[in-house]
């Protein structure tokens, strides 16, 4: 779809769930100002601390939106769930017939998921790569850019550097690309 109509439908995805969101941010393609968009992605910290009840509404609300969501991917069985997931760090579904995927952030993943969720993913597999070269590893989760070591046969985080979404690109990259320039 084109990206105005992209924006259109994110839009009112964000005015739909006004509310129910502490700090929202549409990523992705339609962040990177791309002219043909495929899906949608947005970031959200929903309020009441994503306390279970609280993302039990926002899931109700997904399923009015997408009634067809549930039923579908248990027709799928382990398949659906790249068709739909109501899981407590992404939901995906349909809105006005285009995929979005929200993922779920706290204050502390918010910024680190909006950079690795706008993309792009040639632009992710850079910063990566960058990272690697400096012993150190980005987590697509939202923990950000660590240090880490292996204990006992699991690696675990020893140092975090930058959670940041500035913080990120300065240290790997010495410069912060605006997004339509991370493709």
């Amino acid at each position: 779809m084109k990206l105005e109509d992209a924006q259109l439908i994110a839009d009112d995805f964000t005015e739909m769930f006004n509310g129910y969101y502490e700090r929202i941010e549409i990523v992705g393609s339609v962040r990177r100002k791309k002219t043909e968009v495929n899906d949608i992605d947005i970031v959200i910290i929903p309020r009441h601390n994503g306390e279970k009840w609280f993302l039990d509404k926002i899931q109700e609300m997904i399923d009015a939106i997408d009634n067809t969501g549930r039923e579908e991917a248990k027709n799928l069985g382990r398949s659906g769930i790249s068709r739909f997931s109501s899981g407590q760090k992404i939901k995906r579904f349909r809105m006005l017939g285009v995929m979005i995927d929200l993922y779920i952030a706290t204050p502390e993943t918010f910024s680190c998921l909006v950079l690795i969720r706008t993309g792009s993913e040639q632009h992710n597999i850079k910063l990566t790569t960058e990272a690697q070269k400096r012993g150190l590893k980005l987590f697509a989760n939202g923990l950000g850019l660590c240090k880490t070591e292996m204990r006992l046969g699991k690696e675990v985080i020893v140092e975090t550097h930058q959670t940041t979404e500035e913080g990120i690109l300065n240290e790997l990259l010495g410069i912060v690309p605006a997004p339509e320039a991370r493709n």
